[in-house]
């Protein structure tokens, strides 16, 4: 992906809602195995981290 930083943050910030959506879908069916996913979190750390660098 091409793009700034700011691009890149937002993208990442997008996917972890649309997956944290997709898990309430999930859980609300009683696919637990399926809803329990980390990936919002892991986008969410990437994202930290990344404008924790731009600030250093």
């Amino acid at each position: 992906m091409k793009g700034t930083k700011d691009d890149l943050i937002k993208y990442r910030i997008e996917r972890a809602k649309d997956t944290y959506d997709d898990a309430l879908i999930l859980s609300k069916k009683s696919k637990w195995n399926s809803a329990i996913n980390f990936e919002p979190v892991k986008q969410l750390i990437s994202t930290i981290e990344i404008m924790i660098q731009e600030n250093n």
